[in-house]
């Protein structure tokens, strides 16, 4: 016997997570099921006119309960909260909402360094601000826009002062929002929770109090990075149980 999956992501595709109160009626234990792989809300999302914008090199950081948690990778603006596959491995850090998350548009780069870069750029220039900041740094003109906007900067480059340079450096090095939630399982890529691995043979996934009950894929609490991690978890565990039930 198998029990391949009971995730509760995708729910539109009957999978409710019906079966855990069954297993766990039978003993078995159960990590409370939740959403993985979701898109982080925020207070104050300034970048709804975004939607579809995309940077592919970003740091993104969590911090709470005393710890950071940091990656790199693509970031995707839609139209209510950030997403991309750096946002979605981070969003299981992003559970308790009133945490802070902050971008980092340009890694490795200092806000000082920024700032002096942007301060010497600006020298005798009449383009627009937003303008500027696309031709310069090498930013999304839309996204451009909307930073001169939350800043409530105007005229031109030449024009900012040490004090707009300095704001423009801080945003564009630590962007920071305050999390309100995440995703719930209609948007979430996979699902969290599920038989703890103490229930089973993790060379066979053979249940240790129901032998010749294999436990496999999403039934289990194992979900991974976006990339096709977790499907290759379901085959892979799939392939064991099948091999040892031969």
């Amino acid at each position: 016997m198998v029990v391949p999956t009971e995730a509760c992501s995708y729910p539109s595709t009957g999978t409710d997570g019906d079966l855990f109160g069954v297993l766990q009626a039978m003993g078995i234990s159960i990590s409370p099921s939740r959403p993985a792989l979701v898109p982080i809300f925020v207070h104050g999302y300034p970048y709804a006119t975004l939607a579809g914008l995309s940077f592919q090199h970003a740091e993104l950081s969590i911090a709470g309960q005393g710890t950071t948690y940091k990656m790199s990778g693509p970031l995707l603006f839609t139209h209510g909260s950030f997403s991309g596959p750096t946002v979605l491995n981070l969003s299981r850090y992003a559970e308790l909402s009133g945490l802070e998350m902050s971008i980092q548009y340009f890694p490795g780069k200092s806000a000082l360094t920024l700032m002096h870069d942007i301060k010497q750029a600006a020298v005798g220039n009449k383009k627009s601000v937003p303008n500027f900041l696309t031709e310069t740094l090498k930013l999304p003109a839309r996204f451009s826009e909307v930073i001169t906007d939350r800043l409530s900067l105007s005229g031109t480059a030449a024009s900012l002062s040490k004090d707009d340079t300095a704001r423009i450096a801080s945003l564009l090095t630590s962007d920071t929002f305050v999390i309100s939630g995440t995703g719930g399982f209609k948007e979430a890529m996979a699902t969290a929770g599920g038989v703890s691995l103490d229930e089973v043979d993790v060379r066979t996934f053979e249940s240790k109090k129901y032998p010749r009950m294999h436990i496999i894929g999403e039934a289990l609490d194992v979900d991974g990075d976006t990339g096709g991690y977790n499907i290759q978890f379901a085959f892979s565990s799939g392939y064991a149980a099948a091999i040892f039930n031969r």
